[in-house]
């Protein structure tokens, strides 16, 4: 069992993302990669669609969104629109399934989803719980954290979307993830400050030690 990671220092665009999640995917399909690869990353700012996301749920005017610098995607994940820039903490496992051990999609997302809720809750004492039904981390009313993924041949791809301290001004250009009864949260918010990317990406890691083991994650070099 190996599993790599790898940090960015700098926000990534979301279309250069994609193309080296696929890159990246084909790798782990082709064996070269262990048994996956989970990315911690930066977005430039983007609005990004589900394949069956609404673009009615994008409220923002195509001129303002330019004036913003806000570009949009369409995307092969699942779930509705959602928002990605700086101040979260973006998390794509492109990762094997059945080599990394689930026995389905719902156990990949729900590790996920409880694990973020749990580093959430006993790290830094907010409240927040995984719900399968809205499929989110939640705190109260209001989403902490986003998720929306894509299997092709086993692997995994796209992911999770930790509010750290993300412009709120941006989520609401959005209905986010199609949510009519609740809003949108952050660590920020909930706390009154915020830990660093690069020390919340080393706590997600501790998840994968305690499934894996330490000695089966190891730091990835991307160019």
């Amino acid at each position: 069992m190996t599993l790599y990671w790898h940090l960015f220092d700098e926000p990534v665009e979301y279309g250069e993302a994609l193309r080296l999640q696929e890159r990246l995917r084909d790798e782990v399909l082709g064996g070269e990669l262990g048994d996956g690869i989970v990315l911690f990353l930066q977005h430039r700012p983007v609005y990004t669609l589900g394949f069956r996301g609404d673009e009615r749920h994008i409220l923002l005017p195509p001129e303002e969104r330019e004036r913003r610098g806000i570009a949009v995607y369409r995307t092969r994940r699942g779930g509705d629109v959602t928002y990605h820039g700086p101040g979260q903490l973006v998390i794509y496992p492109i990762i094997d399934l059945r080599r990394a051990r689930f026995a389905s999609i719902r156990e990949f997302v729900v590790f996920w989803g409880t694990g973020l809720a749990r580093t959430l809750s006993d790290r830094y004492g907010i409240p927040a719980r995984w719900d399968e039904t809205k499929t989110g981390v939640w705190v109260g009313r209001n989403k902490i954290a986003a998720v929306g993924v894509h299997v092709k041949k086993g692997v995994a791809a796209h992911g999770f979307a930790l509010n750290i301290d993300p412009d709120p001004a941006h989520f609401a250009g959005i209905v986010p993830c199609g949510i009519t009864d609740g809003g949108v949260t952050s660590i920020k918010r909930e706390l009154g400050r915020c830990p660093r990317h690069e020390e919340l990406a080393r706590d997600l890691l501790s998840l994968l030690a305690e499934r894996y083991g330490t000695d089966n994650l190891k730091e990835y070099p991307l160019s």
